[in-house]
C-alpha cells in the first residue's frame, strides 16, 4: 500500500493510498478509552459521532444520554471529548453524579479561554457551527455576551462592538477561519484572536487537500453526523471530483473504479480503525478484480 508521509509520496507498491493522519484524534480516543473503562456509565450525547462505537460500547454498559435532566441521580457519567458548558456541570453536580471528564485538552483550552474573556467581561465569538455539541459548551463558559459565528451574515448581524475575543471549533477549516477572522477585524477594532484549530485538524485538512489533488477516486471515511468527517469531504472535493463520503466498507460496492485509477482514502477524527482497515482491505480486493478482468 502507498502512504502519504512528511508530504512526499513512497513508491507504490498498489493504487490504493491512504492518508498517514487517518482515524481517531488523540482527544478521541482518550475519550473512548475512557468510556471504556468507566463501564457501566452513561454518556452526555454520544462520545463520538459513529454509530459502530457507540453501538459497541453501549454492548459493554455505555449509554448516552440527551441531556443532564434524563441521568439518573447519582449516575457514573462520561464526559464526551466535545465538553460541555457550566450549566450542564453544575446540573450534573447537583444530581450527585460521579464526573469522568473526558473533554478533549484542545477544547478545555478554549473553556478556559472562554471563562477568561467572560471575567474580563470580553465578548466571546466562536466561529463554528452554532448547534456543534463543542461549540455549545464553549458558549457555555461565557458569562458575557457571546455568539457563534460562521458566515458573512452571522457577522452582519452582531451588535457594534468595541472589542471581542475569538475562538475557533477545533475543527474549523483554516482558511475559512483566517476569512472570518479578516472579516470581523473590519467591524471590531480590538480584536483578541486565539489560534485553537487542534494540530492533528490542520495536519488532516492539508493532507486530504494534497492526496486528493493527486488521486483519480477519493474516499473518506466517517460518521454521517460527524463534523471534521463532512468538512473532510467537503474539502476534498474541491480537488477531487470522484469523491465519496462512507461511513462503512459496504459503501463501497456502488462505487466504480477504473485500471488506471488511483485512489486515496482518508478518515474522520471519530472513525475508528477497525472500519478503516476493512474499507483499505475492500478497496484492495476491488483494485485487484479489475487488473484481473484486465488481464484477462
Amino acid at each position: 500500500m502507498d502512504f502519504i508521509e512528511n508530504g512526499r509520496r513512497r513508491l507504490p507498491i498498489t493504487r490504493v493510498v491512504l492518508a498517514k493522519h487517518a482515524g481517531f484524534c488523540f482527544g478521541v480516543r482518550r475519550a473512548v478509552e475512557t468510556a471504556e473503562r468507566s463501564a457501566p456509565a452513561i454518556t452526555l450525547g454520544p462520545i463520538i459521532h459513529n454509530p459502530q462505537v457507540v453501538a459497541s460500547l453501549a454492548e459493554i454498559g455505555v449509554r448516552s444520554a440527551d441531556s443532564p435532566d434524563e441521568i439518573p441521580v447519582g449516575s457514573r457519567v462520561v464526559i464526551r471529548s466535545h465538553g460541555i458548558g457550566r450549566a450542564a456541570y453544575d446540573t450534573l453536580k447537583a444530581r450527585d453524579c460521579e464526573i469522568v471528564d473526558a473533554t478533549c485538552p484542545f477544547v478545555q483550552r478554549i473553556h478556559d479561554m472562554a471563562r477568561e474573556a467572560s471575567q474580563a467581561g470580553t465578548p466571546l465569538i466562536v466561529i463554528g457551527e452554532r448547534d456543534h455539541p463543542e461549540v455549545q459548551g464553549i458558549l457555555g463558559w461565557s458569562d458575557a455576551p457571546a455568539w457563534a459565528v460562521l458566515s458573512e451574515a452571522d457577522i452582519l448581524a452582531l451588535p457594534p462592538l468595541d472589542c471581542a475575543r475569538v475562538v475557533a471549533q477545533t475543527t474549523m477549516v483554516q482558511e475559512r477561519f483566517e476569512t472570518l477572522c479578516a472579516m470581523l477585524a473590519q467591524r471590531i477594532e480590538r480584536l483578541d484572536v486565539r489560534a485553537t484549530i487542534c494540530t492533528a485538524t490542520r495536519d488532516r485538512q492539508q493532507e486530504v487537500a494534497e492526496l486528493a489533488g493527486q488521486a483519480d477516486v477519493m474516499i473518506v471515511i466517517g460518521g454521517k453526523q460527524s463534523s471534521n468527517s463532512r468538512k473532510l469531504y467537503r474539502l476534498a472535493t474541491e480537488f477531487c471530483r470522484r469523491t465519496y463520503f462512507i461511513e462503512t466498507a459496504a459503501e463501497l460496492d456502488g462505487i466504480s473504479v477504473s485500471p488506471s485509477d488511483t485512489v486515496g482514502i482518508t478518515a474522520g477524527a471519530s472513525t475508528p480503525d477497525c472500519i478503516i482497515k476493512e474499507v483499505v482491505a475492500r478497496m484492495n480486493d476491488i483494485e485487484k478484480k479489475v487488473n484481473h478482468r484486465l488481464q484477462v
